[in-house]
């Protein structure tokens, strides 16, 4: 008899993505490939936002033999990204707010207010305009980024003394 190492023999790759507040990774996705028995597998990375892969992670498995019995399993981990997010006192600011280091779909918090003499801080903006307000409750941090303090100016009522008495 002769023996063909069989063309369809099941393997999976699986991928884990680092958890948001943890230093440890939990499994995201699962590809389920086929290959030739007794052949050598490689997983290929995959690009995921927001991740990069981390090859020397304990636990890594990249490659293996294919079994017969579909048993083979590798595993390919992904860290989550840090991203610098700054805050631009946008004027003459006296407050100084260091930059953050945000994981990916974290959430930064909000600073000290900052104070600017003649002006009130009003809020924390995405544009140095000032059209979109920065919700740091709920807003995750994708990419690096830069948050602008809005100003109002401030308002004084003035009264003068004349010190003049007026003649009879």
């Amino acid at each position: 008899a002769t023996w063909v190492p069989a063309t369809n023999t099941a393997y999976v790759v699986e991928h884990y993505l680092q958890k948001l507040y943890a230093a440890d990774y939990e499994l995201s996705y699962t590809d389920s490939l086929t290959g030739t028995t007794e052949a050598t597998a490689t997983a290929i990375p995959k690009t995921v936002t927001g991740f990069t892969y981390k090859a020397d992670e304990v636990g890594s498995v990249v490659s293996g033999s294919i079994v017969a019995d579909g048993s083979l399993v590798l595993k390919l981990y992904y860290s989550r990204n840090n991203y610098l997010v700054s805050f631009n006192e946008n004027g003459d600011g006296n407050s100084a707010t260091e930059a953050i280091s945000v994981a990916y779909m974290g959430h930064v918090s909000e600073p000290a207010t900052p104070t600017r003499t003649g002006y009130t801080f009003v809020r924390w903006t995405k544009e140095a305009s000032g059209e979109t307000a920065w919700t740091f409750a709920t807003e995750p941090v994708t990419q690096a980024t830069t948050l602008y303090a809005q100003w109002q100016a401030n308002t004084y009522e003035v009264h003068f003394d004349l010190n003049y008495e007026s003649a009879p």
